[in-house]
């Protein structure tokens, strides 16, 4: 089992104007001794907002930049996110192996209040969250909707291949957007050149093929 490392958290929050807009410094002490500066905006609501990829534990903003279901841009409620996401090995365990377990919550725009789409807690979270800070993406990474077969779809920009869909939106010969099985794709790669179908968002229609030429390609 991984290791957490302690931290003694002292947070100090300064608030600067600068240039009209309001933007909170928190500071972290770490048993060492040292410390470090993540600074975030503050809205017209008096909540802080940003990523969350410097953060350790306790300092997240209060909406955290995050990616929803159909690739809108937005903020989820750290309170929300931290209120849902499993806490133990044997919860975490449960909503890796059942969609069934994922949650969803509301994306918000920055004011916190006017919600523009959909987060779901699923796996991608939980790795994000258990990530030691440097090691996050920018953005909380996307959660995905899911097909009548179960599978969830979506583009892999912003994700590692633990946290990407099991459909990959990818363009095709023509230039029509489909999806390629993750695990296919991946097989594909040490091929150096192959050809694997792309299907509709059922993963079941095949709707043209796709190239992967030297392993070097662009996931769209």
């Amino acid at each position: 089992m991984k290791s957490k490392k302690s931290y003694a958290i002292i947070v100090i929050l300064a608030i600067i104007l600068v240039s009209g807009s309001i933007t909170a410094f928190a500071y972290s002490q770490n048993l060492s001794g040292e410390q470090k500066a993540i600074e975030y905006s503050i809205n017209e609501n008096g909540l802080t907002y940003g990523s969350a990829i410097k953060a350790t534990e306790g300092m997240f903003p209060d909406l955290i930049y995050a990616y929803g279901i159909d690739g809108t841009i937005g903020y989820v409620s750290s309170r929300e996110l931290l209120n849902y996401v499993p806490k133990t090995f044997e919860e975490k365990w449960a909503m890796s192996q059942d969609k069934n377990n994922w949650i969803s919550i509301p994306l918000y725009k920055t004011d916190g209040n006017t919600v523009i789409g959909t987060y779901i807690i699923g796996p991608a979270a939980i790795t994000y969250l258990d990530g030691i800070p440097g090691e996050r993406l920018e953005l909380l990474p996307p959660s995905f909707p899911i097909n009548d077969k179960g599978l969830t779809y979506g583009s892999a920009r912003y994700t590692t291949p633990l946290t990407e869909p099991d459909l990959i939106q990818v363009g095709d010969h023509s230039g029509e957007m489909g999806y390629v099985y993750s695990i296919e794709f991946h097989k594909a790669l040490p091929e150096g050149s192959f050809v694997i179908p792309v299907f509709a968002k059922d993963g079941e229609t095949i709707i043209g093929d796709f190239t992967i030429v030297n392993t070097m390609i662009e996931v769209k």
